[in-house]
């Protein structure tokens, strides 16, 4: 939420931009909308300042050219990790209507089957018997 930009130190990786940079971005490419994705809520937590994802979706800078917008499909999250922790959040899609496409209808919805035993999920790609999966088509 701070202007300018910042190496994101919580992640190791990528950069943090403010509301200054998202008015900057939208005027030069004459844009109404910044729609990024996958910031989950245990993210959001390391953030003070940032809404947290509860409903799949946050509206994050509001500037005078338009929204920068973070969208998160992923509800009861993290749903196939071998964890009991889980944020008990919703995931949420986005509809863009014409003429203008720059009035977001945002759909929230919950995970279909929250209830799993998750010592049975795989939990990497390094669980899989990717030979044995071969084999078998």
């Amino acid at each position: 939420m701070k202007p300018g930009l910042s190496p994101n130190k919580e992640r190791g990786i990528g950069l943090l931009w403010g509301p200054d940079c998202t008015e900057e971005f939208l005027k030069q490419y004459q844009l109404k909308l910044i729609i990024r994705s996958h910031e989950g809520p245990d993210a959001r937590e390391k953030r003070p300042g940032l809404a947290g994802m509860d409903h799949g979706y946050t509206i994050d800078h509001v500037v005078e050219s338009g929204k920068l917008i973070t969208l998160f499909s992923a509800p009861d999250y993290p749903q196939f990790q071998a964890t009991e922790e889980r944020y008990n959040n919703k995931g949420a899609y986005i509809v863009l209507e014409p003429p203008d496409f720059d009035n977001p209808e945002f759909h929230s919805f919950s995970a279909a089957n929250p209830y799993y035993d998750f010592e049975e999920v795989i939990d990497s790609d390094e669980e899989l018997d990717l030979a044995a999966m071969s084999s078998a088509s």
